[in-house]
């Protein structure tokens, strides 16, 4: 019928702009995307279709094909709509709504382009319009109802009605609040918090990913005799919530009688109050006790600590009905603060035949990189406590399975997709490891992916590039960002995301704070006009839009007393869209928001806005800084509360800037603040935060004299403004800046009579060890490795110690004679063989029996190159899994061998016994190392050479007063070049590199 009361252009232009999506069920018509290039023709279009959907419109309801309301749809408003839908949602309380009219006198007085602004012309419109006044005069009490009449064109007349305005709207919202702040009942918390994990089940059920063999291997845990705990464990997105939500809904299916069967899950981490065990054991304890009419065995209080709380927990245990099931579930012990992860602490020890304790979590969790990387094996520590225990794997998915998870899905969104928009899909269904540990696909990447597929229509039959090249979850973590990104703005998106994940979770007041005094995200934002230079914002809506398209990736939890937002997939949490460098401005301005102006950070309160757009520059007749008043909130002070028996710190302050601190990151000067150290050492030990290293010399220094008192401070908090005057006061003279500004403060704050130089004794010594004769030494970040000719030692300086721990390693024998360091591994050997040490993992791996070694190396993290005299080869092996990845078999016996590392590779050098030398290149792709033979030099030039760079040897003898340049990746005919010396002075000894590049080299010589 629509198309027959069309005229024949009518139906061109609805057959222009709308097409038919197939992908759906029930197939609908939606608009094509506009073209950017053509706005102004879409404005005209746009009136056309206006108009013809209305006639469409009239026609049908004349026809008696749609009703009344139907039929206004297509002629009120936006905004129209809302109110209407107002008016319904709030028929049985009307005193929610407020509503302002205004009647404009004179508006026929006013010029046609102002009044076109304040009033609408369309005739159909306006009486659509006073039919809305109408129904709202009628629904709304008198007391919530405004009238204004107004002469705009009377300056003083208007001036009058928009302070009236501003005042009754101030007066109704606070009356408002008020009313209903004494409508709200009195707050269950237990009530809540059960409720949110129920919601939160209900939520993860619908992402449940079919795994029968998973449920089956459950189902006869709870129904066996087994008396300890079942974990469940796998990767980060491996599925594990949604499994432990499918268990809570189908456990009451495997009993015959389920009335008996109680179930109580807490997705930890999930919700505000369980973040940390201690509110999660209360709220069972207090659940417990409901379901069964029990007492606990002592009151608890604000104050009951974790190991009371788990003894209460045991002995309810014991007074639970035989007769009675209770199924308790703990997912994601993950999502619980580190101090968390030791369960032994909070989870019982026993179980009753008629409770069944169900766990889910990640095997490990891996912090830091690199010497600084921290492991917490919470599996071990669950099977060390359980051992008896049912275990439950979740691996990837299978090609099969995955595609199957993703059909269910269509299904129950009542969606398809084109054969040709699945043969983009079906690759996403094979098995990918980018990583030994990270396999694919897992029920996060399908998600991911299912989620773009979710904006395809039928009628798209190109493909999306960067689709294609998804394999991993990190690709299409990617793909979200870049999408949300184009939608939201690139600068604010990912700049709110990397806040997110520095900060491990913001309030939303810190986070529009922090948005609101970043210039780039601002200037990106603020391109045509300009807020009030008074509450100079970004508006609360833009983040508001970013948070409700990333919400199935965001929860609040409450972290140091505040509630945060923050990633709940750990994939999301490690995700970093910057570089390093990248980062340093970004990280700059979070931490200055927590420290405030010390130091060089910025004064994020006083600083003005720079313009950048043109535009603006223009308009603001070339203005270029504004002052601007951005309304953050200000930091409370580090001691919120200070008496004779306690003080209360500001731990969220403290605990935000002692994050990231590593070399990479911009200069911590609150390290300098005598009232951040005071209030920090009161709440930590000096070393439970702060490595005694860092790139910024002042900070080292300043670190090293921390690290020398701080057995004592860690004692006796209050004696820091003594320690570091007794130890700055011989350098007084000589103190940077923030130093001495460091010490001034110390001394208003020493209580404390100074002792005399003569008698004040001071060491920076901390530990000294006798080890014997070194053979080799080498130093890393915060770890020095000691090589003698039986042992192997390691001496780690990291966070939780600062005096150092060594760990002592006995090699197999004595032969060993050489070392190499690489990044992860360490090569012991002799001329005979090779024995490989793993820096992170502390243990022995690879062992090679070789003939003649002439040359060992790393290459590209773990690849270990040999080079052997009499096997005529140069290998690569892989240091961990133990396996020959790449030879190349020279036709001679081999007399040198040299090598350059390189981007994913290595340059090598190898002269055999014929005299010939074979310059190759050694490269990964994709994790496979491939030879290339770039050239080979039949006759050295002279004696000795220097392996320089990545193109260049350098060839020279003693006596000589010319020197040879071998450039052995350019053209056969061009390699050689003769460099005659200065003064035709001979070369003495030997040739010096001073500078090497892959561009440029600077020799120096000794010369006669």
């Amino acid at each position: 019928m629509f198309k027959l009361i069309l005229t024949v252009d009518e139906r061109t232009l609805i057959d222009e702009v709308y097409v038919l999506d197939e992908n759906l069920f029930e197939p609908v018509y939606v608009l094509r995307p506009v073209d950017p290039q053509r706005r102004d023709k879409w404005r005209i279009i746009e009136k056309n279709l206006t108009r013809i959907l209305r006639r469409a419109a009239d026609i049908c309801f004349e026809n008696n094909k749609i009703t009344q309301s139907e039929r206004n749809q297509f002629h009120i408003s936006v905004t129209a709509k809302e109110i209407v839908r107002a008016l319904e949602n709030n028929a049985i309380d009307p005193q929610r709504m407020v509503a302002f009219f205004r009647e404009i006198e004179d508006i026929n007085e006013l010029d046609i382009k102002l009044k076109s602004k304040l009033i609408d012309t369309d005739h159909e419109t306006e009486i659509l319009l006073n039919q809305i006044k109408s129904n709202i005069r009628e629904r709304l009490p008198l007391e919530n109802q405004f009238n204004y009449r107004v002469n705009w064109k009377d300056v003083s007349d208007r001036i009058n009605y928009l302070v009236k305005f501003q005042n009754d709207f101030y007066t109704v919202i606070k009356r408002q609040i008020d009313y209903y702040i004494t409508k709200i009942p009195a707050k269950d918390i237990l009530y809540d918090e059960i409720l949110e994990h129920a919601i939160q089940c209900r939520i993860l059920n619908k992402r449940y990913c079919s795994r029968d063999e998973i449920l089956e291997k459950v189902r006869a845990y709870v129904l066996s005799n087994v008396l300890q705990p079942c974990m469940i464990f796998g990767k980060s997105g491996s599925g594990k919530s949604s499994i432990m939500a499918q268990i809570a809904i189908k456990v009451l299916e495997w009993f015959s009688n389920p009335n008996s069967v109680s179930i109580i899950i807490r997705f930890l981490g999930a919700t505000p109050l369980s973040s940390d065990i201690r509110r999660p054991l209360m709220s069972i304890i207090q659940q417990i006790c409901i379901l069964y009419h029990l007492m606990p065995s002592s009151p608890i209080q604000d104050f009951t600590t974790i190991e009371e709380l788990k003894t209460i927990l045991q002995n309810l245990f014991m007074q639970i009905p035989i007769n009675e099931q209770l199924i308790l579930l703990f997912d994601s012990i993950d999502q619980l603060q580190v101090g968390d992860y030791n369960c032994e602490k909070w989870l019982p020890i026993n179980y009753p035949s008629n409770i069944k304790c169900i766990l889910s979590t990640i095997p490990v969790i891996t912090e830091g990189n690199g010497e600084q990387k921290i492991e917490y094996k919470i599996l071990n520590g669950l099977i060390s406590l359980f051992p008896n225990g049912t275990l439950i794997e979740i691996r990837e998915f299978d090609r099969n399975l995955a595609q199957q998870v993703v059909y269910s899905w269509l299904e129950r969104d009542g969606r398809r997709l084109s054969p040709l928009q699945m043969t983009w899909l079906q690759p996403k269904f094979e098995s990918y490891s980018p990583n030994r540990s990270d396999p694919e696909p897992t029920p996060l990447f399908l998600s991911l992916v299912y989620q773009i597929t979710q904006t395809w229509r039928s009628f798209n039959d190109k493909p999306d590039r960067d689709f294609l090249k998804i394999h991993s979850t990190r690709d299409a973590i990617n793909y979200l960002y870049n999408q949300l990104s184009k939608k939201h703005g690139d600068i604010l998106f990912k700049r709110a995301m990397t806040y997110l994940r520095l900060a491990g979770g913001l309030s939303e007041t810190e986070l529009e704070d922090i948005l609101s005094a970043d210039d780039k995200i601002l200037q990106s934002v603020f391109v045509h006009y300009l807020p009030p230079t008074k509450i100079f914002r970004l508006p609360s809506t833009l983040w508001i839009r970013i948070r409700n398209d990333m919400h199935k990736y965001l929860i609040e939890k409450e972290i140091d007393n505040t509630l945060i937002i923050y990633f709940y997939h750990r994939s999301f949490q490690q995700h970093s869209i910057f570089n390093i460098n990248q980062e340093k401005p970004i990280e700059t301005i979070r931490r200055a928001y927590f420290a405030g102006p010390v130091g060089n950070f910025p004064n994020l309160y006083n600083q003005p806005f720079v313009i950048e757009s043109k535009k603006l520059i223009e308009k603001m007749n070339g203005i270029t800084s504004l002052v601007v008043d951005r309304r953050l909130t200000k930091q409370r002070p580090y001691v919120l509360n200070k008496n004779e028996q306690e003080c209360i710190f500001n731990i969220r302050r403290i605990n935000q800037l002692c994050l990231n601190l590593d070399i990479y990151r911009p200069e911590p000067y609150f390290l300098y603040d005598y009232n951040f150290m005071w209030s920090f050492l009161h709440c930590y030990k000096m070393s439970d935060r702060f490595v005694a290293d860092s790139s910024f010399p002042e900070i080292r220094f300043l670190l090293t004299q921390y690290m020398s008192c701080s057995s004592i401070l860690d004692k006796y908090p209050d004696n820091f403004a003594f320690e570091i005057v007794s130890r700055l006061t011989s350098s007084i003279e000589i103190l940077p800046k923030f130093i001495y500004n460091l010490f001034q403060q110390c001394l208003n704050n020493c209580v404390l009579r100074m002792l005399e130089s003569d008698t004040r004794t001071f060491t920076t010594t901390m530990n000294k060890y006798q080890i014997g004769v070194v053979n080799a030494i080498c130093g890393a970040y915060n770890t020095l490795y000691v090589f003698l000719s039986q042992r192997f030692l390691i001496f780690r300086f990291y966070a939780q110690d600062w005096t150092g721990k060594m760990f002592d390693y006995k090699l197999p024998s004595n032969e060993f004679t050489s070392v190499k360091f690489g990044s992860t591994d360490i090569c012991f050997y002799s001329s005979k063989s090779i024995l490989i040490f793993q820096k992170f993992d502390h243990h022995f791996g690879l062992h090679l029996n070789y003939n003649h070694i002439i040359h060992v190396d790393f290459i590209h993290k773990e690849g270990l190159f040999v080079c052997s005299r009499d096997n005529q080869s140069i290998d690569i092996w892989h240091c961990l899994d133990k396996k020959l990845i790449e030879q190349y078999v020279f036709d001679a016996p081999i007399l040198e061998c040299s090598t350059i590392e390189r981007h994913m590779g290595a340059v090598i050098r190898v002269t055999l016994e014929t005299g010939l030398t074979h310059y190759l290149i050694a490269t990964n792709v994709q994790g496979k190392f491939h030879f290339q033979l770039v050239a080979t030099l039949n006759k050295k030039p002279d004696k000795q050479n220097i392996f320089l760079n990545f193109e260049t040897d350098v060839y020279y003898s003693e006596g000589q007063s010319h020197i040879y340049l071998y450039y052995f990746e350019r053209a056969e005919n061009d390699r050689l070049e003769k460099i005659g010396l200065i003064n035709s002075k001979a070369i003495n000894a030997k040739a010096l590199v001073l500078t090497v590049n892959a561009n440029a080299f600077a020799l120096a010589l000794f010369l006669t």
